[in-house]
């Protein structure tokens, strides 16, 4: 079976040979992907809303796999019971609601080994919390599909001391900017620097005196921006 680029980045961060869980899992594609290509063993699956609860369990009925994958219904972490997965999965939300899922269950999630984590905007957000949490991000990916760009974080719940990001690590990724050279991750950063651009313009038609303190904070991330993806830059 063929996923998109965005959950085969997914996949290739869940631990192999070990259980796993996804939540809010979008028709369990990936889910099924993961059991047909031997990277699960078993798979459960989260989903809050009952229309795609139903969905879930009848394409897991319809490919026959009922032993292997298991869909529940609840919020968040609540569906899994401590240390029953190895990985978890949450893809395709924002930031702050995989922040708050990890919030509200936070005693539980310190359970399970690896998050795969696929924020949608704001990113910020969810760095924060895991900065706070003392939580490693241990890699970070970006996946294009269909010209859009999907940061893919991989985390690691250790009971750590808070440490800190700045501004352009909490918004774009701190494993992500030491990339930033890399084909595919500049050109996620490059689509970031128009967005910068863009903000800097309307400030400077705002005229307050708000708009041109925030006008000087995006500055400074777009020249910094900047240098991390200038080739010579050190």
């Amino acid at each position: 079976m063929k996923l998109s680029s965005r959950l085969e980045t997914v996949a290739r961060h869940v631990l192999p040979g070990l259980p796993a869980a996804d939540i809010g899992a979008d028709h369990a594609l990936l889910s099924v992907y993961l059991v047909r290509q031997g990277i699960s063993p078993r798979v459960i699956i989260g989903e809050l809303n009952r229309g795609p609860y139903e969905r879930a369990q009848r394409y897991v009925r319809e490919q026959g796999l009922e032993m292997c994958i298991e869909v529940r219904q609840g919020d968040g972490l609540e569906v899994l019971a401590p240390h029953e997965v190895a990985s978890v999965v949450i893809a395709g939300m924002g930031g702050k609601n995989i922040a708050g899922i990890l919030l509200k269950s936070l005693a539980r999630a310190y359970t399970y080994q690896r998050y795969v984590l696929q924020p949608m905007r704001p990113y910020y957000p969810l760095r924060k919390v895991l900065a706070d949490l003392g939580w490693a991000i241990v890699d970070e990916e970006v996946a294009a599909d269909d010209a859009e760009f999907y940061p893919i974080v991989v985390v690691e719940p250790r009971r750590c001391p808070a440490y800190h990001l700045g501004e352009l690590e909490l918004e774009l990724g701190p494993r992500i900017l030491e990339r930033a050279t890399q084909p595919g991750v500049k050109e996620f950063l490059q689509q970031e620097l128009v967005r910068y651009e863009r903000a800097i313009a309307g400030l400077r038609q705002a005229g307050s005196a708000e708009a041109r303190d925030k006008l000087a904070a995006y500055h400074k991330l777009k020249m910094r921006l900047e240098e991390m993806m200038d080739p010579g830059w050190s």
